[in-house]
């Protein structure tokens, strides 16, 4: 049975990302975010401690674009697309991470 999972990029700003997962109503979600998104990664997922989500949570650095865009590969691998349903919330987290997560995920 296809799971839903929802990838979500975490910035500064809490609500998109909360909004994201409770619109998308995944079973799964993997929060990416950097060393010093990790504090607002974590309140997500204390926001939904209500519900049967899974959450992962996944460290990337902010820039380093051949580093991003091995993490965003290995996630692909991770959350099976052509087996899973799978949404993006591209509008938080850095430049790099929306280029390179567009670029490994487009065609799902």
């Amino acid at each position: 049975m296809a799971k839903k999972i929802h990838i979500s990029l975490v910035g500064a700003q809490r609500e998109p990302v909360y909004n994201g997962i409770k619109q998308t109503t995944p079973d799964m979600v993997v929060l990416v975010h950097s060393e010093r998104t990790e504090g607002d990664a974590k309140a997500v997922q204390n926001m939904f401690t209500d519900t049967d989500i899974d959450f992962t949570l996944i460290q990337m650095k902010a820039t380093q674009y051949s580093a991003i865009m091995e993490t965003a590969l290995q996630i692909n691998t991770i959350v099976k697309p052509g087996e899973n349903e799978v949404s993006l919330n591209l509008v938080g987290g850095t430049k790099f991470w929306a280029l390179a997560f567009f670029d490994v995920f487009r065609d799902t």
